[in-house]
């Protein structure tokens, strides 16, 4: 759903730079970019045991989810190498997190 410059699915709402462009004699209005998600450890690891265990492609687990397939297949990478300790973010410098699980 897109209300003003902001875009909301099932985790986040986000705040996005909008652009407005002509395009052969019409409007169009195009997402140029957005802020980085921040997903919970808890999501993480119900996305990843999802792919692993449904039996679905992992493109079908992304979708259903609501994040890009790439996403899942580094989340996967990192539970294989490091696992559970491997979904939990790493420190970046910058506002600190504040979302919930819910």
């Amino acid at each position: 759903m897109c209300r003003g410059n902001f875009i909301e699915n099932e985790h986040a709402t986000v705040a996005a730079n909008v652009a407005a462009t002509a395009r052969r004699n019409h409007a169009a209005i195009e997402i140029v970019g957005e802020r980085r998600r921040a997903y919970t450890p808890a999501f993480r690891s119900r996305v990843v045991k999802a792919s692993f265990e449904s039996g679905f492609p992992v493109r079908e687990v992304a979708h259903q989810h609501g994040i890009h397939v790439s996403l899942l297949y580094r989340l996967r990478q990192q539970f294989v190498e490091d696992g559970i300790e491997g979904l939990i973010d790493e420190y970046r410098a910058g506002r600190l997190r504040t979302v919930s699980d819910a």
